[in-house]
C-alpha cells in the first residue's frame, strides 16, 4: 500500500514509501475525514459514493500474492495488523484468542479470504 493511494501530496517523494512527508499528509487526511460519513461532511467532488468491486476471488488472489509467501502459512505481518486494525483482534468475530486471530492462523489463504467477506459486510 503506497501513501499515494489515499492522498495528493505535490511535496512527497513518489519514489519513497513512507516519510515525515507522508506521515504528515495522512494525519490531514485522517483529521479531515474521520467521521464525515457519520455527519455527510467527506470532501468528495462526486453527488455519490460508488463501491466499484472486483469480483471477490479476484481480490483474495490479489492479496494472497502479495501477502502469503504459501498459502498454508501465516500471513505477514503487516497485513495481519492492518486487518486486525480494520476489524478485531479475530477474523470471525470471537473475543477470545484462537486459530482465527488474523496473526496466528495457519493458513494465509483463509486470512485474506476472511478480509475480502468483513470488508464488505
Amino acid at each position: 500500500f503506497h501513501p499515494a493511494m489515499y492522498a495528493y501530496a505535490p511535496d512527497c517523494s513518489y519514489r519513497s514509501h513512507w516519510d515525515k512527508c507522508w506521515a504528515r499528509t495522512c494525519a490531514l487526511r485522517v483529521d479531515g475525514e474521520w467521521g464525515c460519513a457519520l455527519n455527510g461532511t467527506c470532501p468528495t467532488p462526486f453527488a455519490a459514493t460508488l463501491v466499484q468491486a472486483r469480483h471477490p476471488l479476484a481480490i483474495v488472489e490479489s492479496l494472497a500474492v502479495k501477502f502469503c509467501e504459501t498459502l498454508d502459512v501465516a500471513p505477514d505481518p503487516e497485513f495481519a495488523l492492518f486487518a486486525e486494525a480494520f476489524f478485531g483482534p479475530s477474523f470471525d468475530g470471537g473475543a477470545e484468542a484462537d486459530a482465527s486471530d488474523w496473526a496466528t492462523s495457519s493458513s494465509c489463504v483463509e486470512v485474506v479470504s476472511w478480509y475480502v467477506v468483513r470488508y464488505y459486510e
